[in-house]
């Protein structure tokens, strides 16, 4: 759509009001038997010509002799709001009003008067009676629109100016107002028809090129939103706010090279442009980075000391490394100083409690509990529940994380093999950037529906609209996640599932899925949710496509055993570090690998090297390595590995699958709860059952005994891959179908829980 023109510097004209000025001459032109005196058209000449103050003089006179000149009056109010006095202005034009009150234009300026002194009703009234006196001024519609999208009055302002549209559907200001009334209602693709007829029109319209790639931006559609942003540039070479936004695409579609050229931009243009230095510091995390993200992150708050988003991801750079102290000094720290940002950072909270494992479980599900009903009570709106639908159920699933991501290996043989002749899927998806993945899920759904960048209403509207029976979350308090949808209530049955472990706190929520040996009680002390318990497991596993091949065991060659663990460094806290270390001391040659993307950074390397070397672990006994992007050589570096462990109390779910799959039988301790019990699942239902400890002691007896026993390690490896094909944990058919029997009943019974 758009042509770069590398020599053109032609500035656009962004005002968003058509100039009176330029309206005036028209008037005037038409007019010309008003223009009868020579003192009057010496002071119109200057008026056009900027010349204000002559005009002035000029219009001074006339009045001196002739305080009834209607023109004069009027102009003379129309160089008042020129200069912005407002105040001035108005009497002025109202005194020509009186004296000709049919003429459109001056009802027309008075509405711009009285709109500079925020009176937005009498500018709206002023236009409207312009209009009525000459519908064909168009640009009054225009005005109105734009008055009414001030106030967030959008259904009004689409109404006026689709009256203008139908009048002159050419013109550029009717149609950027249109648009961005669409836009801010979150009728996007409306939005996106009216900047696109404006820019075919007008391809350099700066205010249109502006509003369009936001749009582009914010519906995830990344790759266009840069080359409209890209082009901009050339119109707004200076623009902090236009390399600012090119940054945060480029950013998103994980052209990282490209966004930290546009953020450093942006800091030459404004060294005080804070959210430049947050999102340097954000890509630089991303890597692993993270003594150079902090960097950037205290430069952030070196300008805005309490700045929220700063504080909050400050807070995930210490999580990163098993920091809790730190982790929760900087969210404790940005609810304090962000108030209206409560609910957003009180989730981030949530999520890092999972983590800690001092934290008692009654204190953390108070917390949530709180959260949840402050979100509840934020809410202006709760839906009321639609009867049934008539026929198929219709069940929509909400997540982020329709992408590569690890809840997509669990969610997509539940969407692959749902029943189409009695259910109907909803994808309801708020994923940032699309990819294979998201396109595979498309494929599997009766409906996909976007949910980025759509308010709590809006979503809730659309979700309400389409007759869900049963809405299920993925995503709990993970990143992104849509919780505030579900407060909301806007289908008769809600659930959660997949993708956090632990309750969301949200009343409104009815039913957890789980199963018997994950959460072997009716746990109602834990959870807001009634838990729905399915055979075991829980989840299903789809392998990823053209995983590397199993290894022989690397004992074999190496002559010691070699442990690893490839979770999330979070999970791996003080409890985990003494108890591994000891391992490795009852094992003398054996080695641990850790592979996390945090290792990227040589000061996080050297604080895991000295934590372990506390409990008497050598550093040359342990291997720390960085994150893979590709699956492929990630899931390779297993052929180094052979018994994995896995942390505690929150234990690993895709690491785990993924080891396993690999050949590398995990060693588990069991636990009370959830987040404590998910290698028990996995590992039981694979029949694995001697890979399950019940305390420390057992787990330090068990990897000691196996340890010992390369022949049974080597056999092990070469059958898991097969033992895992033929299990429930990679059973799409069978566990959709246990997830289907749980909704019928469900709806059967009629209603959730709770409403």
């Amino acid at each position: 759509m758009f042509s770069i023109n590398h020599g053109s510097k032609k500035k656009n004209d962004q005002i968003l009001f058509t100039s009176d000025l330029v309206t005036l001459v028209r008037e005037y032109k038409i007019n010309k038997d008003k223009v009868n005196n020579m003192n009057f058209q010496q002071a119109f000449k200057a008026y056009q010509q900027g010349q204000y103050e002559l005009a002035e003089k000029g219009y001074a006179a006339i009045l001196q002799n002739n305080p009834n000149h209607a023109d004069s009056l009027h102009l003379l109010g129309c160089l008042k709001k020129q200069q912005n006095k407002f105040n001035q202005a108005v009497p002025l034009i109202e005194k020509a009003i009186v004296l000709a009150p049919n003429i459109a234009i001056y009802h027309y300026n008075l509405g711009f008067a009285y709109f500079g002194m925020l009176k937005i009703q009498q500018a709206i009234d002023a236009w409207q009676k312009a209009i009525a006196l000459d519908p064909k001024l168009i640009d009054a519609y225009a005005n109105i629109g734009y008055a009414l999208i001030q106030q967030n009055e959008l259904q009004k302002a689409q109404e006026i100016l689709m009256q203008g549209y139908k009048k002159a559907p050419q013109n550029q200001l009717i149609l950027l107002n249109l648009a961005t009334a669409y836009h801010k209602d979150e009728a996007f693709d409306k939005a996106r028809h009216f900047y696109e007829k404006l820019l075919s029109i007008n391809e350099k319209h700066v205010e249109a090129l502006k509003g369009y790639g936001r749009l582009l931006y914010k519906t995830g559609h990344l790759i266009e939103s840069i080359n409209c942003q890209l082009y901009l540039t050339h119109f707004q070479p200076d623009c902090v706010d236009t390399w600012y936004h090119l940054g945060c695409a480029y950013q998103d579609n994980c052209q990282d090279e490209d966004a930290v050229k546009c953020f450093k931009h942006v800091l030459s243009l404004d060294p005080n442009a804070t959210k430049a230095y947050y999102h340097l510091g954000k890509i630089e995390k991303d890597k692993g980075q993270l003594t150079s993200a902090k960097k950037y992150y205290e430069a952030a708050l070196d300008q805005k000391t309490n700045f929220g988003e700063v504080l909050v991801v400050l807070g995930a750079l210490c999580l990163d490394m098993a920091d809790y102290e730190n982790a929760q000094f900087y969210i404790q720290k940005a609810l304090n100083h962000n108030k209206e940002k409560l609910l957003a950072i009180g989730s981030v909270r949530l999520y890092q409690l999972n983590f800690m494992p001092d934290i008692p479980r009654f204190k953390k599900f108070q917390k949530h509990l709180e959260w949840g009903t402050n979100m509840i009570e934020s809410c202006d709106y709760c839906f009321s529940p639609k009867p049934k639908n008539q026929g198929k159920i219709k069940v929509g699933y909400v997540s982020p994380d329709f992408r590569r991501h690890s809840v997509a290996y669990f969610i997509q043989p539940v969407l692959k093999y749902h029943d189409p002749h009695h259910f109907e899927i909803y994808v309801y998806s708020n994923v940032a950037r699309a990819d294979h993945v998201t396109e595979k899920i498309r494929q599997y759904c009766h409906m996909y529906r976007n949910i980025r960048g759509m308010s709590t209403m809006s979503a809730g509207q659309l979700i309400y609209e389409d007759k869900i029976d049963i809405l299920i979350d993925l995503a709990g308090h993970t990143h992104a996640n849509r919780l505030d949808i579900f407060a909301m209530k806007p289908a008769p049955v809600q659930m959660t599932y997949l993708g956090y472990p632990a309750t969301t706190g949200l009343t409104t929520i009815d039913y957890r899925i789980t199963d018997i040996i994950a959460d072997p009680i009716d746990d109602t002390e834990n959870y807001t949710e009634k838990l729905m318990q399915i055979p075991a497991p829980f989840i299903c596993y789809q392998p990823p496509d053209n995983a590397p091949h199993v290894s022989d065991l690397p004992m074999n060659t190496n002559g010691y055993i070699t442990f690893g663990s490839f979770n999330y460094l979070g999970k791996i806290n003080e409890y985990v570090i003494q108890l591994w270390a000891k391992l490795l001391n009852h094992i003398p040659g054996a080695r641990l690998v850790l592979k996390s993307r945090p290792f990227h950074d040589s000061l996080v390397c050297k604080r895991f090297l000295k934590l372990f070397e506390s409990k008497g672990i050598s550093q040359n006994r342990l291997d720390l390595k960085g994150s893979t992007p590709e699956v492929n050589k990630h899931l390779s570096h297993y052929h180094d590995i052979d018994i994995a462990l896995d942390p505690f109390p929150y234990n690993g779910t895709t690491t785990t699958c993924e080891a396993l799959w690999m050949g590398v039988p995990v060693l588990t301790i069991t636990g009370k709860y959830h987040s404590e019990r998910v290698g028990t699942v996995l590992m039981q239902v694979i029949g694995l059952k001697d890979w399950i400890a019940a305390d420390d002691i057992q787990f330090l007896k068990k990897a000691y005994l196996f340890a010992r026993q390369p022949k049974l390690l080597s056999k092990l490896r070469q059958q898991l891959r097969t033992i895992m094909k033929t299990s429930d944990l990679c059973n799409g058919a069978q566990h959709a179908q246990k997830l289907e029997s749980v909704y019928k009943k469900i709806v059967a019974e009629g209603a959730g829980q709770k409403n």
